[in-house]
């Protein structure tokens, strides 16, 4: 088997591979800066190892049918874009969103995106605590409840928030912008 220890970037989007990731992704190839392995057919879990690159830059793993829980991603220090958009991430439960708590440490995270998942509960307080250097964070269609968290202001360079098709409310601090299928209370948009 060949070493691959050493390889730095990885990108296989925009194939028709399919199975499962390998549980020891995190260990094998420690030195990952950039991980694609968008819009092919992928199922299962997100490899717990994952949290072990900690040179990991980007990570993509949109459009596949990947389930389960989101691992902790507390060592990936250096992460600046992640997208997991439509797979089939989220147990149903209400702590299904800890792990954005584990990006607090991604202090140049530029890019979240984790829309069209089945990620459910309330967004965790400390969402405020992310990279000041943010400007995407996707949320869209999930299965979110509850309010947007106070401290939301403290992510000065957002540009963009997407929260529409969820169950969100209280969003009355926010310009209702992408905020539609949501629940908030039509006094929000009254002047």
């Amino acid at each position: 088997m060949l070493n691959l220890s050493s390889l730095r970037s990885f990108e296989a989007g925009l194939n028709h591979l399919q199975g499962n990731l390998p549980p020891d992704l995190g260990i094998s190839l420690p030195n990952l800066e950039f991980f694609s392995i968008h819009s092919n057919q992928f199922t299962g879990s997100i490899p717990v190892s994952i949290s072990n690159l900690s040179k990991l830059e980007f990570l993509q793993l949109n459009q596949n049918k990947l389930t389960g829980k989101m691992p902790s991603l507390e060592k990936l220090h250096r992460l600046l874009s992640m997208t997991v958009a439509s797979n089939n991430l989220g147990s149903g439960e209400a702590n299904d969103l800890s792990f954005l708590s584990s990006l607090a440490n991604a202090t140049n995270l530029k890019e979240l995106i984790i829309t069209q998942n089945n990620f459910q509960g309330q967004l965790p307080p400390q969402i405020s605590n992310l990279s000041i250097t943010l400007k995407i964070m996707g949320l869209d269609s999930n299965l979110l409840s509850g309010s947007i968290p106070d401290g939301i202001e403290n992510l000065i360079s957002l540009e963009d928030f997407e929260v529409q098709n969820n169950h969100l409310s209280e969003t009355s601090f926010l310009e209702p912008i992408a905020l539609q299928e949501n629940d908030v209370p039509s006094s929000v948009y009254a002047s």
